[in-house]
C-alpha cells in the first residue's frame, strides 16, 4: 500500500493526519489521541471531504480537552 502523508496536525498530545492512498484512489484521515475512544480512521475519495473531516476532528479535540 503506497500512502503519502499530505498533512499532519498536532493538538497537544493528539495527532490528526491526512494520507493519500494511490492504490485505492482515496484519502485517509487518521486521529490518534491518548483516550482510545477518540482514535479513528475515515476514508473518502475527495480531498475537500478529507480536509473538512480533519478540521472537524481538530475542533472536537480542542473542545473536549482530551489532548491536554
Amino acid at each position: 500500500m503506497a500512502k503519502k502523508r499530505i498533512k499532519s496536525i498536532r493538538v497537544g498530545k493528539c495527532t490528526v493526519s491526512i494520507h493519500r492512498d494511490s492504490e485505492f484512489d482515496e484519502f485517509i484521515v487518521t486521529t490518534k489521541a491518548p483516550v482510545r475512544r477518540w482514535n479513528g480512521t475515515y476514508h473518502t475519495t475527495e480531498k475537500s471531504d478529507a480536509r473538512g473531516t480533519a478540521a472537524h476532528q481538530i475542533r472536537q479535540l480542542r473542545k473536549s480537552g482530551v489532548c491536554g
